[in-house]
């Protein structure tokens, strides 16, 4: 059987099947149900948002101690709650919040019902959550529609580049994951570890397998790449690469769609919500999964901004099992009010800045933003990786990992450059190094500042 003939049949029958009569779930109906959302007009998609918002609120107010205390000192119950102007005087929802008040933020009515999560701890500390199963039924519908933009579709071979499988709870289940990938034709490969051995043997996995679609993050496509323009190694062309779990920058895409010779497609998520936003075919911004997520940006009074950076704050409009209303996940975006010429009715994210936390402060009052380092470092052609780490107000390290060794030219440039950036109250210290630590789930963190901001 030929592959179209395979993807075809998995869509429309073993996928359907497998979901809802053997699993007994609602992931292709709802899948279904956001492919005719997202040619909505902008309209219709915030009456969808603001339906679901309102009901959300109603049953957070009824079953979720947590936001009853919190609706009652503020004296409000969510018949107040009559538009964006009210909604926004909601509290923000802090990781500090949830670690305090766990139990009080399960809802009543889903006690027992809800499955547990822990974040990567890229801030340094994993946080657990829990969500219901239509959320995460929905999370992957939503996921699937975001990865269709980007050309991949159900049963399509498809290659991830991903952190390895840390699971602990039996050969039972990793058998299990190990043919569920192998029923939706998704061969993952461990990234955890990356090294000239490891690396080349990604590059023969993919030469293998010949995915039609990669996704990666992007310090693990970077480094795959440059190994393939270093040794002049021959790689199969994908249809198309899904950029994931790390800022991607301009001169990244472009470097990469010169080695791999096809489009890379932006995405932005997080562990908590999975797809957050994506680029479609047009690739002229991140559109915004508004139909299953209501995504703000803040400024530092916590005013809702536009057309600039700012704090990213998100509602889960289908976690009812603990529920997440204006959460701050710690990003930084920019939201704008463009219209994609695609025709889809979900709105825009202009960028995806990073990580609050990736902002170095020094002490005469400049903040520098975290892709100030990968503008600077693209300049050094010697650098493979690099990791900057804050542990004091004025004091830098900034590892550095380089298998030929920087030049004096190229090492008076950067010392040039990050001292101009940083101040001259700033001391920087630079390593050298064979390898940089990843997150728990495999990310590379450019930026580091364990510097209190507040």
């Amino acid at each position: 059987m030929d592959l179209p003939d395979y993807e075809k049949i998995f869509k429309t029958f073993l996928y359907p099947l497998y979901e809802t009569s053997i699993r007994k779930r609602k992931t292709f109906s709802y899948n279904l149900e956001y492919e005719k959302n997202q040619w909505r007009t902008t309209k219709e998609i915030e009456e969808i948002q603001w339906r679901k918002l309102k009901k959300l609120l109603a049953h957070c107010y009824e079953n979720v101690p947590f936001y009853r205390e919190r609706m009652e000192t503020q004296g409000i119950e969510p018949r107040d709650v009559k538009n964006k102007s009210d909604y926004v005087l909601l509290p923000i929802l802090t990781k500090e919040d949830i670690k305090e008040n766990y139990q009080d933020l399960i809802a009543a009515n889903y006690r027992q019902l809800t499955r547990t999560k822990t974040t990567g701890g890229s801030t340094g500390v994993p946080m657990r959550f829990e969500f219901d199963p239509e959320s995460d039924q929905r999370r992957n519908a939503v996921m699937w529609r975001g990865y269709r933009w980007a050309g991949i579709e159900l049963g399509r071979r498809s290659l991830y580049l991903w952190g390895g499988v840390l699971d602990e709870r039996g050969i039972f289940r990793n058998l299990k994951n190990k043919y569920y990938n192998l029923f939706l034709r998704r061969k993952i490969v461990d990234s955890f570890v990356l090294s000239d051995k490891t690396t080349k043997k990604m590059i023969d996995e993919i030469n293998r397998y010949q995915p039609l679609n990669i996704v990666g993050y992007v310090a693990s496509l970077m480094l795959v790449a440059k190994y393939i323009d270093n040794q002049n190694c021959s790689v199969h062309k994908p249809l198309s690469i899904i950029s994931a779990a790390e800022t991607l920058h301009e001169f990244q895409r472009e470097y990469l769609e010169k080695v791999f010779d096809c489009p890379i497609y932006n995405t932005y998520g997080c562990r908590e919500f999975m797809l957050i936003a994506g680029e479609c075919e047009k690739r002229k911004g991140l559109h915004i999964n508004s139909d299953h997520l209501l995504v703000e940006t803040i400024d530092e009074n916590g005013v809702n901004i536009t057309e600039r950076p700012g704090r990213v704050v998100i509602t889960d409009l289908h976690n009812y099992g603990m529920p997440f209303i204006r959460y701050l996940n710690g990003d930084i975006a920019e939201i704008n009010d463009k219209k994609c010429c695609c025709g889809r009715g979900l709105p825009m994210m202009a960028s995806v800045n990073g990580r609050e936390l990736d902002i170095i402060n020094t002490p005469d009052g400049r903040s520098i933003p975290g892709e100030f380092f990968p503008h600077l470092m693209k300049e050094v052609a010697s650098v493979d990786e690099f990791q900057v780490i804050q542990q004091e107000l004025e004091i830098i390290k900034i590892l550095i990992v380089s298998k030929k060794g920087l030049s004096e030219k190229e090492k008076i440039f950067l010392k040039e450059n990050v001292q101009k950036a940083l101040g001259q109250e700033v001391e920087v210290y630079y390593e050298y190094t064979d390898s940089i630590p990843r997150t728990n789930t495999g990310k590379l963190r450019v930026t580091l500042s364990y510097v209190n901001k507040h």
